[in-house]
């Protein structure tokens, strides 16, 4: 476990939106933090003083999701299936697109993803704009998604209960992982690449040997889906959170 230093007098946060927070991200220097929410704004702010930077234009409808880019510079987010890629500093639109989802970016940053209500995942060239491929194998929604820490291998999991892995430079697919029997919701790689997490509305994390594709382990103790998992940097620990309001440490 560990412990965040205690800090008698915490940031004073002036309130921006109007409505709930749906999802927020860090910077990589973690000097700017970004706020999506219900109220259909992005919202940036500096995190050493807790001030209100600016306000990015309003969404079609609410922001469920939001990603920086490694370097800074350009932030994703998506709102009711619909995507836009845009730059951080003027917030100029880069990319549109309807039909998505969930949405990341390659380690280098060069590349964004996002998975599509049509059963399908598109990547396109960030300084372009320009969409690179279409992966075609799932037959149901796409739901999540991870880039391996070398960026070659992209994973994807689904409403068909399944995880694909794909070669990113050639968009060939390696292989189908299977064993959950309800929707995969979240996916993390281990820091060495070796290994997968999945997290499922099954309840259970599972864990994949990235290789073989072989199924290592089912972690269960959630009771109701399993929303988000990250490893810690070291890879010796996974945490998992859930919609039964609970998170979970794993060793």
């Amino acid at each position: 476990m560990v412990s965040l230093p205690h800090q008698k007098n915490g940031l004073k946060w002036r309130k921006g939106h109007q409505t709930p927070v749906l999802s927020v991200a860090f910077s990589q220097d973690g000097g700017i933090l970004i706020s999506g929410s219900d109220d259909n704004t992005i919202k940036i702010w500096e995190v050493s003083t807790g001030s209100l930077l600016y306000t990015l234009q309003k969404e079609r409808m609410w922001v469920n999701s939001i990603s920086f880019s490694p370097d800074g510079r350009t932030l994703a987010s998506t709102d009711d299936a619909f995507i836009r890629l845009r730059e951080l500093r003027t917030g100029k639109v880069l990319l549109e697109s309807c039909g998505l989802n969930t949405v990341t970016f390659s380690p280098d940053g060069r590349t964004l993803v996002a998975g599509s209500v049509n059963n399908t995942v598109k990547l396109w060239d960030v300084k372009t704009g320009k969409e690179i491929r279409t992966l075609k194998r799932h037959t149901k929604y796409v739901r999540s998604l991870s880039f391996s820490p070398d960026g070659r291998t992209l994973a994807s999991g689904s409403d068909d209960n399944t995880i694909k892995l794909w070669d990113v430079s050639t968009g060939k697919m390696l292989a189908t992982l299977e064993g959950h029997w309800h929707s995969v919701c979240f996916l993390v790689f281990h820091p060495n690449g070796q290994m997968l997490a999945s997290g499922s509305c099954d309840k259970t994390i599972k864990l994949w040997d990235v290789n073989s594709h072989k199924g290592l382990a089912t972690l269960q103790g959630h009771d109701c889906m399993v929303k988000s998992l990250a490893f810690c940097p070291a890879g010796g620990t996974l945490v998992s959170a859930s919609e039964d309001k609970t998170i979970k440490v794993w060793q």
